[in-house]
């Protein structure tokens, strides 16, 4: 590293990634590779700013960087490599160009489709969330939760609720839920979430909802955690039953021996993204029990 940092980067990076010249091709190669064979300057410190060039290309757009230089940068050879962390045996380079230049395209991609999903949320939120649903790509999905977060909250609820409509069929629109519910904090849609959504992004939202219940609607909040009902905890059991108590479950309990003493008003909140990592001393067996006493109080309060 110290001989990365033995010569003026900076200046010749910025040379090279003038925006005026990046989509002219040829002569931006013909730039990098003068720069790559400087005898003046040692091994580390070239391979450092192509590094840093590569990185800088994640504030331009996409059209302004020719389509040839992001081809050498995938494939970029490091010769400066280092011993793996975990692996004494193999080698890795101490800056990887080609990961870096693999990240710029995500975030292009990522910016892209918040930017399509910005249209649809304020003309079609439907057609938003059959978008979602028809893509496959991690950062095409990941920019359309970035443009629920920037939207308006007219047009949040839309889509959260015809999200919610297809949510039991489709556990896929569960990141798509946790995004809207997050805005909107609405009673409702946070209970159908909590009830119904499954998978990723699961365990981020209660984190979000955790920290926005407790300071802007408290009653929501302990409302949601004392009244979850006996088929999502079957539920939650049967997908999570090998894996230890999941998380809900974990909040249930602890609710529930509050609530069962008397004294939950007074217990302090526990908060949910807290029981992620909440190991009970009781071991998880006393789960039925504890669904059995839910279902006996279920019982009598509907009779």
């Amino acid at each position: 590293m110290a001989a990365a940092q033995s010569v003026d980067i900076e200046r010749a990076v910025s040379e090279i990634g003038d925006i005026s010249s990046l989509s002219d091709g040829a002569a931006t190669l013909t730039k990098l590779t003068d720069m790559e064979n400087r005898s003046d300057w040692p091994l580390p410190a070239r391979e450092a700013a192509v590094y840093q060039f590569t990185h800088n290309l994640a504030t331009l757009p996409r059209d302004a960087v020719a389509i040839e230089v992001m081809q050498y940068l995938r494939n970029y050879q490091a010769r400066v490599l280092v011993r793996h962390e975990d692996h004494g045996t193999a080698s890795v380079p101490l800056f990887n160009v080609r990961s870096a230049a693999a990240g710029v395209e995500h975030g292009w991609q990522r910016a892209e489709s918040a930017s399509n999903a910005t249209m649809l949320i304020e003309s079609n939120p439907a057609a938003m969330v059959s978008a979602y649903l028809e893509s496959a790509n991690h950062n095409q999905r990941s920019g359309f939760l970035d443009a629920l977060g920037q939207a308006d909250v007219a047009n949040v609820q839309a889509v959260q609720s015809i999200a919610l409509e297809q949510l039991e069929s489709t556990p896929e629109l569960t990141a798509v839920i946790g995004a809207t519910v997050s805005i909107t904090a609405d009673s409702f849609a946070i209970h159908q979430f909590l009830v119904r959504a499954q998978g990723a992004g699961f365990s981020a939202v209660l984190e979000q909802l955790d920290k926005q219940l407790q300071t802007q609607k408290p009653q929501i909040f302990w409302h949601l955690r004392l009244n979850m009902h006996l088929p999502a905890m079957q539920r939650w059991l049967s997908q999570h039953g090998g894996h230890g108590l999941a998380t809900i479950l974990q909040a249930v309990i602890l609710y529930w021996d509050c609530w069962q003493t008397r004294h939950w008003v007074q217990a302090p909140r526990l908060r949910l993204h807290k029981a992620l990592t909440f190991r009970p001393s009781r071991p998880c067996r006393i789960l039925p029990r504890v669904i059995q006493q839910q279902q006996d109080a279920h019982k009598w309060h509907s009779t």
